[in-house]
Parts: structure tokens; C-alpha cells; sequence
């Protein structure tokens, strides 16, 4: 089939130009991470194995706090963020889940943004959101508006996963080349201005051909999710090809930069090496083996891979590492949680929809959403499922904070789940 540029805009990637990389980490050595292994054998993944607490914090429910189905969570410094499907962005106090107040607003105007999704700094606490006008829209960790950070490249098709800063104040932004010269890149600016480049991925040198699709659909919010787990949440492009079993789909928010404690780390779809971004360089750092169920970047397009395993969301922190990864992706979409333990090297797959048994608390069990860079992982439960389970566990013995749960009615916001 003709090979398009539209699957490079978030999700196509391949084996990084050597120029731009080195073969080892600093040490000479490569973390190799036996994940195809542990696909063979799933098993039920046990919170006690991973976290030493679990903490619940009710959102306060006001009218203007109302969430509604399909969101996304995150901390950033003691605020708790939740993106929304009325296209806000509320904070909410880490400790208290009271409600704060509504972080800018979508619109044109000096403080407004495109998107509600964002990121931000955890030890500045300021909180970044993408523009209309190549520019990143920050605010502080109370939700006032600060300024307006000019990009000085192109950022069509950049979602919130496409940014990072490193430690010297040099912002990061992940470019697909589908509009340019079909190449993708790491682009580095500080003050306004370029810095430097590392192209990523050796491409195709073939203009995108529109007539090679057949049809397109779009997927968002609690849909999304639903199919293609958290990684969904800013929306999820699924392209049949004309040609028969051929076909791409784009997860805009798949896993690319994120920061884990004070370094920046690299991963592009396609390609199982994870990088360390050290000055302008990028530097492997690990290697997530699949081993049988590894889809090379030559077979992409390809919709009878329902063997290989397609990884969309990397949740790293000190000690453990949670992969989420999709098998059958063209036909019966199969989520997975592969959770990793640094110092024993221990490796653990089970099914995203059994999520993480909670035999710490004895509640409903835990499905990690994102994680800090502090390391705390969180989620959330919708009150109708924390409702349902009291009716159903009267007699069970629980911790005194989940008893206080029971408070929660159907209607109400969610409950966020901290653990760490």
C-alpha cells in the first residue's frame, strides 16, 4: 500500500537515527525489561505489591465543580487538575478535594487556550496549556494566568504529551513532519527561541495521498476511553485504508516526554528503546523487550497484527514503572497493565480491565490514570461505582477512610485515589 504521512502526525515512529543517538547509557549498560516474557503468564496485579498507601479524596460537588463522565486527572504540586468534558479545567486542593476554582478558559483572547489538557512543573507548580497562536499559555499553581510562552517553530498536531522542559529552563516540543519535510523531531527553544534539533525517525519521502482513504473515524472522551484506555482522552483518529487489512489508528496523547523526578525521558511509538534526553542528546536508557509481540515500524499499517502489542502509556516513577499497552487494535481492542519493579526487576501483566486488586484498603480495585512527578500515581472512581459497592459490601471490614466514602451519592463528583 502507498505508506501516508497522516499515521506519523502522533503515533508512527521507527529506530532513531544513529546520529542523534548513542548505543549505551553512560555506564555501557541498557536496562532490558523482559516485557514480551511477562505477556506469556498474566496474573492479578495486586496493589500491596507496588504501593504502600492508598488514599481517597472526594471531590467537592458545587455547581460550578460539576464533572461529568469521561475526564482526566493529574497532580501537579498539591493541586489536583481535572479536565473535562465541558472543556474545563478545574483545580481542586490535593488535600482536601475542596474546590478551588477553574484554571483559564478555550478562547482567542490574551489568557485564553485551544485545549484543556496540560502539564506542567511540579517543583514551580506552574501549570502549561497549548495556544492558539504557536505559543503555550501558563499559570501558576493557584490558576492565575502568568504569561504567554512564544514557540518558535510550528505545533500543528501537538498535544499536551508533546511537551517537556529540561532543567535549565529549555522547553521540549515533539514535531511530527506531516506538514514539513516528513520528518519528526525533538525541537529545543528557551526564551522565545530556537535552540537546537535531533531528528527521531527515519520517514517515508512520499507526500501524503488523501485518495489512499477510505474512511475516518473519530472517537473522544468517555468512548475513547473506553476502546483505548487513558491514552484516549484527548481524542483517538481511526483511519481505514482502501487497501484490504490496512488501516492506522492515532492516539493524539500517546506517551512521549514526561519527567520523572528531574529527568526528561523520550518514547516514540513503534520503537521499544526508551531515551533519556541529556542536553541536546538523547541518550538510551531502557529497552521494553516484546520479544514475539514486537510491531516493527515497517508494519505499521498493517491490520493483522493482533499478536503484537502496541504501547500507549508510559507511567514512570523511582521504583515502578506502569506500561499500557493494546493487543487485537484493529478488531477487538485489548488493553493490559504491565507494571515493572525497578530495584528487583520484576515484571507483571495483567488484563487494564481487572485493574490493580486493593488489598490494601479493601475497595473497589485501582486503575492508575497518571502519575506526578513526585512519583504519586492517581486515578479516579466515579461516585455511582463507590455507591453501588457499599450496597453490595455492608458487612466487609474497611479502613475508617473508606467508611467515610459511603457519604458519597450517585450524583456527585468522583472520588481521586492516591497512591504512592
Amino acid at each position: 500500500m502507498k505508506k501516508t504521512y497522516l499515521c506519523q502526525l502522533t503515533v508512527a515512529s521507527c529506530l532513531f537515527l544513529a546520529a542523534c543517538n548513542g548505543d549505551k547509557t553512560a555506564d555501557g549498560k541498557l536496562s532490558v525489561i523482559p516485557l514480551g516474557t511477562a505477556i506469556e503468564k498474566p496474573v492479578e496485579l495486586k496493589a500491596s505489591d507496588y504501593f504502600k498507601q492508598v488514599r481517597y479524596v472526594p471531590l467537592e460537588t458545587t455547581d460550578s465543580s460539576l464533572i461529568g463522565k469521561g475526564p482526566y486527572v493529574q497532580i501537579i504540586k498539591d493541586r489536583i487538575l481535572v479536565s473535562t468534558n465541558q472543556s474545563q479545567c478545574l483545580m481542586f486542593d490535593k488535600g482536601t478535594g475542596k474546590f478551588i476554582k477553574q484554571v483559564g478558559h478555550i478562547g482567542n483572547d490574551p489568557e485564553g487556550y485551544n485545549s484543556v489538557f496540560c502539564w506542567g512543573d511540579n517543583e514551580t507548580g506552574m501549570i502549561y496549556f497549548n495556544g492558539w497562536n504557536k505559543d503555550l499559555v501558563c499559570y501558576d499553581q493557584d490558576g492565575v494566568f502568568q504569561r504567554k510562552i512564544k514557540i518558535p517553530f510550528e505545533t500543528m498536531g501537538a498535544s499536551s504529551t508533546s511537551f517537556g522542559y529540561q532543567n535549565d529552563g529549555t522547553f521540549v516540543l515533539y514535531k511530527s513532519g506531516i506538514l514539513g519535510d516528513g520528518k519528526n523531531n525533538l525541537l529545543f527553544f528557551k526564551d522565545n527561541m530556537p535552540v537546537d534539533s535531533c531528528s527521531t525517525m527515519a520517514t517515508d519521502e512520499q507526500p501524503f495521498d488523501p485518495s489512499n482513504i477510505g474512511s475516518i473515524a473519530i472517537f473522544k472522551s468517555e468512548t475513547g476511553i473506553e476502546l483505548f484506555g487513558p491514552t484516549a482522552y484527548e481524542g483517538t483518529i481511526v483511519i481505514d485504508y482502501k487497501e484490504p487489512e490496512t488501516g492506522c489508528i492515532i492516539l493524539n496523547a500517546n506517551t512521549r516526554l514526561w519527567r520523572q523526578d528531574k529527568e526528561l525521558y523520550f518514547k516514540e511509538a513503534y520503537n521499544d528503546t526508551i531515551y533519556q534526553i541529556k542536553d541536546r542528546t538523547l541518550m538510551p536508557s531502557g529497552v521494553l523487550d516484546l520479544g514475539k509481540y514486537h510491531w516493527s515500524f515497517s508494519e505499521r499499517f498493517m491490520k493483522n497484527k493482533d499478536n503484537a502489542a502496541l504501547i500507549t502509556q508510559i507511567l514512570d516513577s523511582e521504583d515502578r514503572m506502569i506500561v499500557r499497552f493494546i493487543r487485537e487494535l484493529f478488531h477487538k481492542p485489548t488493553l493490559y497493565n504491565a507494571v515493572i519493579t525497578k530495584s528487583t526487576g520484576d515484571v507483571k501483566v495483567g488484563l487494564y480491565a481487572d485493574g490493580m486488586k486493593d488489598d490494601l484498603t479493601n475497595y473497589l480495585p485501582l486503575q492508575p490514570m497518571s502519575v506526578s512527578q513526585a512519583g504519586e500515581y492517581v486515578g479516579l472512581l466515579s461516585a455511582a461505582d463507590a455507591a453501588e459497592w457499599f450496597e453490595d459490601n455492608e458487612n466487609k471490614e474497611i479502613p475508617q477512610q473508606v467508611k467515610e466514602l459511603k457519604r458519597i451519592g450517585e450524583e456527585d463528583n468522583p472520588v481521586v485515589v492516591i497512591m504512592k
